[in-house]
């Protein structure tokens, strides 16, 4: 799904990535500071419209909206579901122009997942950074198996528990040994499934010890239980408040 909050979080995020950027002139350097653009699947607009309606307990997602910019007036992509959004979000481009047409390929073309970067026909957000000289990184976002991206672990899984996937299959085709060093800080990270907790540890590892200076991260869990439950629902309500308290664990570990 696209939403609006999670849109004007990934525009703002060009805009401050865009100002670091060196010209053609001037030789690459570090970002003055990291960006982290965190995508929340599912978080329908009505979440934060409707929060106190809703007796939403979301203190980081209620101060990010008070302290940065929000808008009511974005449109999603067509279709506006999960892989063409996402990839819409860091080329600028309809799927017709970046060639992720939906989740799955056609059946022509064997009806499998759009894992692969190959299959991208438009230019990157990371691209972009690491053509300026700066690190990048990316959690779980679509379509970056193959992708020339410092600190990887992919969109990839043979099996799936709720918003988890499975981490033998992320990690066979991560930047090779990144799974063994977050494990390292986090001992719990290796567990058998890749969820929201996990993907926010391996944020947390990140930005305090790689400092890429572009995260692209893309929590899945509170999409998996809205399809199960229902958008709106008790458990839906609780997931997105687990999903904040998430963010302000990252929050924190932002550089001051």
């Amino acid at each position: 799904m696209m939403n609006c909050l999670r849109m004007i979080f990934v525009l703002a995020c060009l805009l401050i990535l865009a100002s670091e950027l060196p010209s053609s002139a001037q030789p690459p350097r570090r970002a003055g500071r990291p960006v982290l653009v965190i995508s929340v699947d599912g978080m329908d607009y009505r979440y934060l419209r409707d929060r106190d309606k809703l007796g939403l307990k979301i203190p980081n997602l209620r101060r990010l909206m008070r302290e940065g910019e929000l808008t009511e007036g974005i449109e999603g992509v067509f279709p506006t579901i999960t892989w063409p959004s996402h990839t819409t979000m860091i080329t600028g481009v309809a799927p017709r122009q970046h060639g992720i047409l939906g989740n799955r390929r056609p059946r022509s073309e064997g009806g499998d997942y759009y894992w692969d970067v190959s299959l991208l026909k438009a230019p990157t957000l990371w691209q972009a950074a690491r053509k300026a000289g700066l690190k990048t990184a990316a959690i779980t976002w679509p379509v970056t198996v193959g992708a020339q991206i410092d600190f990887n672990l992919p969109e990839a899984f043979a099996k799936r528990n709720g918003g988890g996937m499975d981490l033998h299959s992320i990690e066979a085709k991560a930047t090779p040994g990144l799974v063994e060093k977050i494990a390292r800080v986090f001992p719990s990270f290796t567990q058998e499934w890749m969820d929201d907790r996990t993907r926010t540890q391996a944020t947390v590892y990140l930005l305090k010890y790689e400092k890429p200076d572009l995260i692209l991260l893309h929590l899945v869990d509170l999409d998996s239980e809205a399809h199960e439950t229902g958008p709106f629902s008790r458990e839906a309500n609780a997931k997105l408040e687990y999903s904040d308290e998430l963010i302000g664990q990252m929050l924190q570990a932002v550089p001051a």
